[in-house]
């Protein structure tokens, strides 16, 4: 999803840049967290995961990503 493009001077657009990493860092540790918790058990027993974490830890992550998308659509559309 670009941003759209304006002309703005080299230093408002490194600011918008660093908030839009700032945004989609915060995001993905939004994601981490609620996804670990969610599908991690917390005594762990193995160093790998086992199938039944890693098919939630991908079901919860689709499903995050796309609600992130679904909002980031409708806030585009207004």
């Amino acid at each position: 999803m670009a941003a759209p493009q304006f002309n703005l001077d080299p230093s408002k657009m490194q600011i918008i840049n660093e908030l839009e990493v700032e945004m989609v860092a915060d995001m993905y540790n939004r994601m981490t967290r609620a996804c670990r918790l969610k599908c991690i058990v917390r005594k762990y027993k193995d160093s790998e995961l086992s199938k039944g974490e890693s098919v939630c830890i991908d079901r919860c992550v689709a499903k995050y990503l796309d609600i992130h998308d679904k909002i980031a659509n409708i806030s585009n559309l207004e």
